[in-house]
């Protein structure tokens, strides 16, 4: 296990340990194990999509210094193995090229 896994582990551990004994069951699948790893994975995915979409913005307020960027995010994300980004990117992207007027005709 890594130095950040550990921590994290560290971490989430403390967490547990200041709750009450009762709630612990609830809320220890969200801090440990598979809950917490495809949270961790949506909430990544989710940055990134998020850089992804500043990039875009600043490209079309006509700044250039975020192209690179954009492609190389872009490329992250068109691997990414979760159908949520590919829905994203098919759905919700493309009305981001658009301008106000154009939003305006999507059915």
């Amino acid at each position: 296990m890594d130095a950040y896994k550990q921590v994290e582990k560290l971490a989430c551990d403390k967490l547990l340990d200041t709750l009450p004994a009762e709630l612990r069951g609830a809320f220890e699948p969200m801090l440990t194990g598979e809950t917490q790893e495809r949270l961790h994975d949506i909430v990544k995915a989710a940055d990134k999509l998020s850089a992804y979409i500043k990039c875009i913005e600043e490209r079309r307020a006509g700044n250039d210094e975020f192209l690179s960027a954009e492609r190389q995010i872009r490329g992250i994300l068109d691997a990414s193995p979760l159908p949520e980004v590919k829905y994203f990117l098919e759905h919700f992207i493309p009305a981001f090229e658009l301008t106000l007027d154009e939003l305006g005709t999507i059915e």
